[in-house]
């Protein structure tokens, strides 16, 4: 197991050794640095890589997109230790990584062009995404036409600006956020369950196993069913005008639930009101209202 430096000395090819610190083998960790220049980078490794880093300051372009025919770098991480990848560069950028165990996003780009995210990341299953990054990143999971991902684990999220497409496939996933904006395509089916604490979030299409929110908003734009929501947040249904159906929903203390043209149909239970105290908690199923001490 070696550290390979990319140095891009000799072409755009991610295969030719000259264009590394060294062969590059099974097992070894590769790293683009921060002042790494010359061509940037395409293609498709063969070997097994342990861990893939991109530097901060790294501005290299990964792969290609060609009026929408995107071939992105497919690195292998499959049976290594680390399998981790860390990415910190700001250059346009189309990854497919195969099992990775983790990847995190510390920066990305800042701008996308004409619809199209400065990092986009297509995956085989990966146990954990990490989208925590320092500036205000533009992410694309799967986002782009054509583009699969499998996610077996958690997708944390603290900051940035996060496109979750239809091409991903969530499997018993946990979508935590913190912060941030996430455009969500991806179903989130039996056993996901949304955790939202801050940021705002976007939900537009399919179903939904399950919210727990105790921050942020979310906006439920899917004609979708919502098995189950739990509410110290907020959640607008006005942004999509189709019907929808909420089966079970408890809404607490300080919550803010808004279904102003009535859209949404509640289940069996109704809406449980569980100790609110009826303080700050404001609900709107069409006729708008709204519940404070003061007012009892």
């Amino acid at each position: 197991m070696a550290k390979r430096k990319w140095d891009g000395s000799d072409s755009t090819d991610i295969t030719d050794d000259a264009n590394w610190s060294g062969a590059v083998a099974a097992g070894d960790d590769l790293i683009f640095p921060a002042n790494a220049a010359g061509f940037n980078v395409e293609g498709t490794l063969a070997e097994e890589i342990n861990s893939v880093v991109v530097e901060d300051g790294c501005t290299l372009t990964f792969g290609t997109n060609v009026s929408g025919v995107i071939t992105p770098v497919v690195i292998n991480l499959v049976n290594q230790t680390d399998h981790t990848v860390d990415l910190s560069g700001t250059g346009v950028s189309y990854f497919n990584f195969t099992n990775a165990a983790t990847i995190t996003v510390r920066k990305a780009g800042t701008t996308q062009t004409s619809g199209v995210n400065p990092l986009n990341i297509a995956t085989g299953p990966v146990a954990t995404i990490n989208i925590i990054p320092t500036n205000s990143a533009f992410v694309g999971i799967a986002h782009q036409g054509g583009e699969t991902a499998v996610v077996t684990g958690d997708i944390n999220i603290t900051g940035g600006t996060v496109f979750i497409g239809s091409g991903v496939t969530l499997t018993t996933v946990n979508i935590n956020q913190s912060g941030g904006i996430v455009w969500n395509s991806a179903e989130l089916d039996t056993d996901d369950i949304l955790y939202i604490d801050g940021g705002t979030f976007y939900h537009l299409a399919g179903a939904c196993n399950s919210i727990v929110s105790t921050g942020g908003t979310v906006y439920y734009n899917s004609t979708g069913t919502l098995l189950s929501l739990d509410l110290r947040g907020t959640i607008d249904f006005s942004k999509e005008l189709g019907s929808r159906e909420v089966t079970t929903a408890v809404v607490y203390e300080g919550a803010k639930l808004l279904d102003p043209h009535g859209d949404v149909t509640w289940g069996t239970n109704k809406i449980d009101f569980y100790k609110c105290g009826l303080q700050n908690t404001e609900v709107d199923i069409g006729t708008h209202f709204m519940l404070t001490k003061g007012s009892l």
